[in-house]
């Protein structure tokens, strides 16, 4: 809960079960989604029931519901590990999340550890696959001996790869590795994947550039190697959009192949409408509120798909 007081935002601060029973339970709720990002968890989700139905026909809840989990244990991990940009970025509920973060850790290895030993017994395939993506999110958050002491987040390039490489994991790779009975296109025909995920790539890379535009305070003040820190926000803006007309082009030569039907080209909608929002966000500088929007208008997109 923030309190506006002369102008200044000061937080107060409650561990859950005592911010239930003061505040009101939708309060703790919101929360909650705020440290989880309920928005990219959702996005986690709803593509996974896409790209799953894409590659495997049919839905697959179950498959989706793992989906949404890492993605919410990856984005808690990433609110402690980023408190010192979400502050200066003005992100809610960032000292909530550092103040909490012993019980938010507890929570990450219960529910990591939990639902991967349910692998011993259902989708025995994907648990290395499981195991890669929340490994990659720790690499991600934390300091590590392989990376000379520093975070992917910390290096550039790898920074936007690394998010990026998440969601191929989770939405190409988990479904293509858990077992299920894929369609014969996918097991006939490798270039409708490989088409599938570079349209995908160069579009989620595009979403990242215009989430550290948002940033660019907060990891220029901590010497985070971004592309608009490192190249300035004109040549960051320039890229994102292009990298959305190299995500179209790829659908466009998924169409003129023939491995491309309406199911797929209709997907154009998502890079479109990330350009329009991009350019709305563009002339308010980029507002957090204008970023999450752009987030649930995909989460939208991907259920109306």
């Amino acid at each position: 809960i923030v309190l506006q007081q002369k102008g200044t935002a000061i937080e107060t601060v409650f561990f859950l079960p005592s911010f239930c029973a003061t505040m009101g339970l939708l309060s703790a709720l919101m929360m909650v989604a705020s440290i989880g990002r309920l928005h990219i968890c959702m996005v986690g989700g709803f593509g996974s029931l896409v790209f799953a139905h894409l590659l495997a026909g049919g839905y697959w809840p179950l498959l989706a519901l793992i989906v949404t989990n890492d993605w919410f244990l990856i984005n808690i991990l990433n609110r402690v590990a980023d408190i010192q940009e979400d502050i200066k970025n003005k992100i809610p509920y960032s000292e909530s999340a550092f103040k909490n973060r012993k019980w938010i850790y507890g929570l990450y290895f219960f529910l990591l550890i939990s639902t991967l030993s349910l692998h011993w017994v259902w989708l025995p395939e994907l648990f290395w696959a499981r195991f890669c993506g929340n490994f990659l999110g720790l690499a991600y958050n934390f300091r590590s001996p392989f990376l000379a002491g520093r975070r992917l987040k910390e290096l550039y390039f790898f920074k936007n790869m690394a998010s990026c490489s998440g969601f191929l994991l989770t939405l190409f790779v988990y479904p293509l590795t858990s077992g299920i009975p894929l369609l014969p296109i996918v097991k006939e025909n490798p270039l409708y994947v490989l088409l599938l995920v570079g349209f995908f790539t160069f579009f989620e890379i595009s979403f990242e550039i215009i989430y550290d535009l948002r940033d660019y305070e907060g990891d220029r003040a901590l010497s985070i190697q971004t592309y608009p820190v490192a190249h300035g926000i004109p040549i960051a803006e320039g890229l994102a959009v292009l990298l959305n007309v190299f995500s179209i082009t790829f659908l466009i030569i998924g169409a003129e192949l023939g491995l491309f039907t309406g199911r797929e080209t209709m997907m154009v909608h998502a890079p479109l409408i990330q350009l329009g929002i991009f350019f709305y966000a563009r002339s308010n500088n980029y507002r957090p509120s204008d970023v999450i929007f752009l987030t649930w208008s995909f989460v939208g997109m991907l259920g109306w798909y």
